[in-house]
């Protein structure tokens, strides 16, 4: 009796030794994404506009809901500068952005093209 007790002790310990290692191989790839994540955000900051960036909030318009920001909160990711490059409007990732014809309002909305 006393054996199987320790046979029972060591695969229990066996696997979660093994679970722990699953994990840190995880971890490890886990780690390769977010420095990906972080050299895109370094290249976006040299110049290219990130929509995420900025602070959205929900409104509601004439076509349905959509997200509003202000210029003001897009300024540090170029996005008004290059919404005026594409005549306003343009598809940004999986979003249809614009800048509000007075200027001071961005929105966007999920992209048609993506459906």
């Amino acid at each position: 009796m006393v054996m199987d007790v320790q046979k029972e002790e060591y695969a229990k310990l066996t696997e979660a030794l093994a679970k722990m290692r699953d994990w840190l191989q995880h971890g490890q790839e886990l780690r390769e994404v977010l420095d990906e994540l972080l050299n895109l955000a370094v290249q976006n900051q040299a110049g290219e506009s990130n929509p995420a960036c900025a602070k959205w909030s929900q409104a509601e318009g004439p076509s349905g809901p959509y997200e509003l920001a202000t210029a003001d909160d897009n300024k540090g990711s170029n996005l008004v500068n290059e919404l005026r490059e594409h005549e306003n409007k343009m598809t940004k990732g999986s979003f249809f952005v614009c800048l509000f014809s007075d200027g001071s309002r961005v929105g966007r909305k999920p992209s048609r093209m993506g459906k």
